[in-house]
């Protein structure tokens, strides 16, 4: 993107660029200006808008991991520029007194000759012998090119510092490439019973409990940062906002209906609740914490699952063997994608898992889906309806606090042990 508008003296950010010729470039003001002008124009808007605080905040933690990593690259290379400086005086300094001390020495030989007329045995076969001789057939533009060789020798090393610039900026590359699925990453997975909220440690899978004041049973739940989840209590209308790093469970504004056996999601700003034995279908403004009504999901609603796959909603229910999205900005929905059966059972980010079955989305168009075969190794009734996710992991917990381990590589649904 360039960094001024074309247009002399102008400071404004640049917003547009025009196909006419290269590098044209200009502010929202100075746009008007240029299409006014004799010419072929097509200009286009060189910014996009992010539509949730979510995207926005995922781009600001891209940037802030690149420009840390651009940091710790300067910091490196200033490093090795101040070695190679330190390197290069200490061996000229060691090369001048070494020299320093031959020219005392030879002074000394001199001043011996010129005084008495003699000289020490060494220092005369010294002189006579030329292959010991430091300064016999000396030549200072020998000097000058071995000087020269180390200097180029040294401007070679720094040149390949652009080698390792291009590797870096590589590796940043893959590294933001990354991020995304990295900060996606649940810091632990979590689930609230009566008045204690218990945490699982993915790394040590060991179980602590912190007490809250609020009764809950089983948790219809959906991540809304890296902190913060939504929770809704199974077969009532209380809602809370759960923080995972200070163990605080708020109440939001309570759902208008209960919410049983529903789907609950978090996408471009908003909670949504689809469905359930309740046919419960509302929205939930995070900002003005306020519910409003959306429309029914064309199926029956009975154990509805949802699911915000790159920012667009997805909604099925185990009944069926049909995936819907929702069109959060028209408030209606089209059929996208047909199972190969029901039975549908657990959906998050971008997998939904059902008994014997995994489907995952492969990117792109919404409805491009793979399906794989995995196994069948649990009920279906969770603790928390959201699927944690760490590393190459998927794990949940069934009603009976079973944990279970999807490995996203081999599609492998694994029972877990903690303690």
């Amino acid at each position: 993107m360039a960094s001024k508008c074309e247009y002399n003296d102008c400071k404004k950010l640049v917003e547009y660029f025009c196909e006419c010729r290269e590098n044209a470039t200009f502010c929202a003001k100075h746009v008007n200006n240029h299409l006014r002008r004799p010419g072929k124009h097509f200009c286009e808007s060189m910014l996009i808008e992010y539509q949730s605080e979510e995207e926005r905040d995922s781009a600001l933690k891209c940037i802030n991991e690149s420009m840390k990593l651009l940091k710790k690259f300067r910091s490196e290379i200033a490093l090795l520029g101040l070695k190679i400086a330190q390197n290069v005086e200490k061996a000229m300094n060691k090369a001048v007194l070494e020299i320093a001390l031959k020219i005392k020495h030879f002074a000394g030989m001199k001043n011996m000759i010129l005084a008495s007329g003699r000289i020490a045995k060494d220092d005369h076969s010294l002189l006579q012998n030329t292959s010991i001789n430091p300064v016999a057939n000396f030549n200072i533009s020998h000097v000058v090119e071995k000087i020269d060789d180390f200097f180029e020798s040294i401007i070679k090393s720094t040149a390949k510092i652009g080698e390792i610039e291009n590797d870096f900026f590589e590796s940043i590359t893959k590294s933001t490439e990354m991020i995304g699925e990295i900060e996606n990453d649940d810091k632990m997975l979590f689930w609230i019973y009566e008045t204690s909220v218990y945490e699982l440690d993915f790394d040590t899978l060991k179980k602590s409990k912190v007490s809250v004041s609020y009764n809950l049973s089983y948790n219809h739940s959906c991540r809304i940062n890296e902190d913060e989840y939504f929770v809704i209590s199974e077969g009532s209308s209380s809602c809370y906002k759960y923080n995972i790093s200070t163990n605080s469970l708020i109440q939001e504004q309570n759902l208008t209906g209960s919410l049983s056996w529903g789907g609950v999601e978090h996408c471009n700003g908003f909670i949504y609740v689809f469905g359930g034995r309740n046919k419960v279908f509302q929205k939930y403004d995070l900002k003005k914490k306020q519910w409003f009504p959306i429309a029914n999901t064309p199926f029956s609603n009975t154990d509805t699952k949802a699911s915000c796959i790159e920012g667009k909603l997805c909604i099925t229910s185990s009944s069926y063997n049909v995936l819907y999205m929702y069109d959060h900005k028209a408030d209606q929905y089209s059929n996208i994608y047909t199972f190969q059966s029901s039975d549908i059972n657990l959906m998050g980010r971008n997998y939904v898992i059902g008994c014997g079955k995994l489907y995952k989305h492969s990117g792109g168009d919404i409805k491009n889906w793979v399906y794989y075969n995995t196994s069948c190794p649990f009920c279906f009734c969770l603790q928390n309806s959201h699927l944690f996710f760490r590393g190459k992991y998927i794990y949940f917990l069934n009603c009976r606090a079973v944990l279970f381990r999807v490995d996203t590589e081999n599609f492998a649904i694994t029972n877990v042990s903690y303690s």
